[in-house]
This record gives structure tokens, C-alpha cells and sequence, in this order.
């Protein structure tokens, strides 16, 4: 598992991202919700949930929040080394160059 410290800083990032999700890209071109995905994935992060905790989170959401809830499960389970927030920040960074 993430160190503490590891998974403290992944929160920060993931919700300084977050407003530039909701303004420049909300939604995936297929209509899937980025801000609720990023929602997951600091609630995963803060409550270092386990998968069982997972589905009972998202139970009733659609399979993209889940699995973003699962790839910040795995992230912190370091059994995936995609930071769930580099994601975000390069679809920001996309939309918004501005900004970087």
C-alpha cells in the first residue's frame, strides 16, 4: 500500500484538478461524469477504502466511476502505477492550455 504521505499528496492533486474538470470538461465526449469520477477517487483515497467498501460506494453508478474508483483502489494498492490524477491533469491541460 501508499505511504500516508503518498496518498495525502494524490487528494491535493486530484482536487486541485477537480474545478478545471467541472469547467473545461465535465463529461466525456460519451457523456460520462469526469467530476463524479474524480469524486470517487478522492473518497477511495481519503477513506482507503477496500474493494467491498468500493461496490457498496458506487453501487447504482455506471461502470466509468466504478472504475475509476478501482484505478485509484489500485494506485494506492500499488498494484497499478497510473497516478489516477496525471490522467485528469492532461485532459485539463488539453482544454485549457492556458492554465499549465
Amino acid at each position: 500500500m501508499m505511504k500516508e504521505k503518498e496518498i495525502l499528496k494524490e487528494i491535493q492533486a486530484l482536487k486541485g484538478v477537480k474545478p478545471r474538470i467541472a469547467k473545461f470538461a465535465a463529461f466525456s465526449i460519451f457523456g460520462d461524469d469526469n467530476v463524479a469520477s474524480i469524486e470517487i477517487q478522492i473518497r477511495v483515497l481519503d477513506e482507503m477504502m477496500n474493494e467491498a467498501e468500493i461496490g457498496d460506494a458506487c453501487a447504482g453508478d455506471d461502470d466509468y466511476i466504478l472504475s475509476a474508483a478501482m484505478d485509484a483502489f489500485n494506485w494506492m494498492e500499488e498494484n497499478n502505477p497510473e497516478i489516477p490524477s496525471e490522467g485528469w491533469i492532461e485532459l485539463a491541460d488539453a482544454k485549457d492550455p492556458k492554465e499549465t
